[in-house]
């Protein structure tokens, strides 16, 4: 757990604040949660196919990530178990297709 703290404050920035306004910063954690998770999914389970080099590509996967989570997880359910339920195949093709 401390390395997920570290990880969090240092890494993806988990700890700053952008905004005095609750709901912002309440979307902010939630980007830089995804982000985390989807740097975890892809680092213990499978890379995209592609890999990207330009922060406004990062930043349409991380959007497709969100709606594709949104459309098709089940409440409760964790990003990476939705990637297992779903197919990893099927993910990609939606996440860079």
């Amino acid at each position: 757990m401390e390395n997920f703290i570290k990880e969090g404050k240092s890494g993806f920035d988990f700890a700053a604040v952008s905004s005095h306004s609750k709901v912002v910063n309440a979307n902010r954690m939630r980007l830089h949660m995804l982000a985390y998770n989807l740097f975890n999914w892809f680092t213990h389970g499978q890379a995209l196919t592609r890999i990207f080099t330009e922060e406004k590509e990062v930043m349409t996967v991380i959007e497709k990530a969100i709606l594709l989570f949104k459309d098709e997880g089940i409440a409760g359910e964790r990003f990476a178990d939705t990637v297992k339920r779903l197919g990893f195949e099927y993910v990609n093709e939606k996440l860079i297709g």
